[in-house]
């Protein structure tokens, strides 16, 4: 009984997190690429990224897919491939990925700090601070 009132609790959590993060960045999903770091990384790169043979390069290079940088970032350019395999230069997706990875993230977090026994109500405050909290406005909003 008492593990079915934690999955509950969790599930209600989630869907929270959920509700509250598509209010604050589901504006942001009919976003244009903002022209700054996704030219480089995808609209300049398309026919790279979109290229399955490519996959595997994305984690032996930069994000910048060349060796001149020391930015590796194999998920991001991972994600960024997938997208433009399955959806081209489809900017609402783009965003949508990057508001559902946001949401994901958090909720793991939440999940691993809740097995580690941290108190569940202030947990629940923190991360509701966290969805809300200006410095991720970029994170979720910008691309890459």
């Amino acid at each position: 009984m008492l593990r079915f009132k934690f999955i509950k609790t969790n599930l209600f959590f989630l869907i929270l997190i959920c509700l509250i993060s598509l209010f604050l960045y589901g504006k942001s999903i009919f976003f244009d690429f903002t022209e700054c770091d996704d030219t480089l990384l995808i609209k300049d790169k398309s026919s790279y990224i979109s290229n399955i043979i490519n996959i595997p390069k994305f984690f032996t290079t930069s994000c910048y897919y060349n060796n001149d940088n020391a930015y590796y970032r194999p998920v991001l350019s991972l994600s960024f491939s997938i997208e433009s395999i399955l959806f081209g230069l489809n900017t609402r997706v783009y965003h949508t990925t990057n508001i559902i990875l946001f949401i994901l993230a958090l909720y793991l977090m939440y999940l691993f700090l809740v097995k580690l026994n941290f108190n569940i109500n202030l947990l629940k405050f923190v991360f509701l601070l966290l969805i809300v909290h200006p410095i991720f406005v970029s994170t979720v909003c910008w691309i890459p």
